[in-house]
């Protein structure tokens, strides 16, 4: 709340949390697969690993569908018809 300079709990909730719903299973995926890798002893995690790095990109589009799914089966409090959806193409 102090970075966003939002003093008040509910408008923290309303201005930022409610609008980053939709992509939340994607901001959770990128996190745990960034903590993988540096559990696993890789170099720090860049932007540039999001466009170039292939596995890293794999990781993270795994993990997003398995948060989706978790959201759909209503595991969590959250509209899944509301998720930026994403699709693997070949």
């Amino acid at each position: 709340m102090k970075e966003a300079k939002q003093s008040s709990p509910e408008n923290f909730k309303t201005r930022v949390w409610r609008e980053s719903l939709p992509v939340i299973h994607l901001a959770a995926a990128v996190a745990v697969a960034i903590n993988d890798r540096e559990r696993m002893g890789e170099n720090k995690t860049s932007y540039g690993n999001l466009i170039a790095d292939a596995k890293f990109i794999f990781d993270v589009l795994r993990y997003t569908k398995e948060y989706e799914i978790i959201i759909k089966n209503n595991k969590l409090p959250i509209e899944a018809k509301k998720l930026v959806s994403i699709q693997l193409v070949k």
